[in-house]
C-alpha cells in the first residue's frame, strides 16, 4: 500500500508541475519535481523498492516531459543510481544539504539529457540555451524538494510499523 501511494503522490506533482508549465507557460522556472522525487527515493528507501518506484516516476516523467522519449527516463534513473551510490557517505538530514542536493540532482538530470541530444543529434548549439535557461532553471529545485520531502516522508512515517514499549503501557 506504501508502493502505491508514494506512486500515485509522485505521479499526481509530475502532473501538477506539467499543468504549471502548459497553464503559466514558465519552461525556465521549475520546481523539478522528478529529480526531487528520485532524490527522496534514492536516500530513504532500500534498492529495490526505491528502484522500482524511480522507474516508473522517470518513465511517467519522461511521458509528460518535453524531451525526446527515453531521455528523461535516462536521466533520473542515472540519477537514482548516482544518488543511491552517494547517499551513504553524504550527511543528507540538513535541509541545506538536501537543497544543495536537489539542485546538484535537477543540474545533472538536464546534463545527461543534454550530452544524450548533443551525442545522437550534434547540435553543439544547445549548449548556449543550456546555459541559459537550463541551469538557472536548477537554482528553483529546492522548491521541488519542498513538495516532495514532507509528502513523502509522512507517507513513509504512516506505514511505520508502530513499536510498544513495555514500561510505555
Amino acid at each position: 500500500m506504501r508502493f502505491l501511494l508514494t506512486l500515485i503522490t509522485g505521479l499526481a506533482l509530475l502532473i501538477l508541475e506539467a499543468a504549471w508549465v502548459g497553464v503559466f507557460d514558465v519552461d525556465t522556472l521549475l520546481p523539478h519535481v522528478a529529480p526531487a522525487l528520485i532524490l527522496y527515493l534514492a536516500l530513504q528507501k532500500d534498492v529495490f523498492e526505491g528502484g522500482v518506484e524511480a522507474a516508473l516516476i522517470a518513465w511517467a516523467a519522461d511521458l509528460l516531459g518535453a524531451a525526446p522519449p527515453g531521455m528523461n527516463a535516462l536521466a533520473l534513473t542515472l540519477l537514482f543510481f548516482a544518488l543511491r551510490a552517494a547517499g551513504a557517505r553524504l550527511a543528507y538530514r540538513s535541509l541545506l544539504v538536501r537543497a544543495g542536493l536537489s539542485i546538484a540532482a535537477a543540474a545533472f538530470a538536464q546534463a545527461v539529457v543534454l550530452l544524450a541530444l548533443l551525442v545522437t543529434l550534434g547540435e553543439l548549439r544547445l549548449l548556449a540555451s543550456f546555459g541559459v535557461a537550463a541551469l538557472p532553471s536548477c537554482l528553483a529545485a529546492p522548491l521541488g524538494l519542498l513538495l516532495t520531502w514532507p509528502l513523502l516522508a509522512r507517507i513513509d512515517a504512516f506505514f511505520q510499523p508502530k513499536t510498544r514499549n513495555l514500561l510505555s503501557e
